[in-house]
């Protein structure tokens, strides 16, 4: 199933749609790994705090 962002701003402005927050875990997670930012700065960027990007995060390594 596609995903349909409505605009840019929709994955930096902190809505909690499934899809857009299942997105905005993935690139957090690619940023800690990939590019070594820390949670603060992916936080910042993608418009939530950062114990919501750990939150998500772990949730996607729990599920594998």
């Amino acid at each position: 199933m596609p995903l349909y962002i409505t605009s840019p701003n929709e994955l930096k402005g902190g809505g909690r749609r499934r899809k857009i927050s299942g997105l905005r875990a993935k690139v957090a997670r690619r940023g800690r790994d990939e590019l070594g930012l820390s949670l603060a700065e992916i936080a910042r960027q993608v418009g939530v705090n950062t114990s919501s990007i750990r939150k998500a995060i772990l949730k996607l390594e729990e599920a594998g």
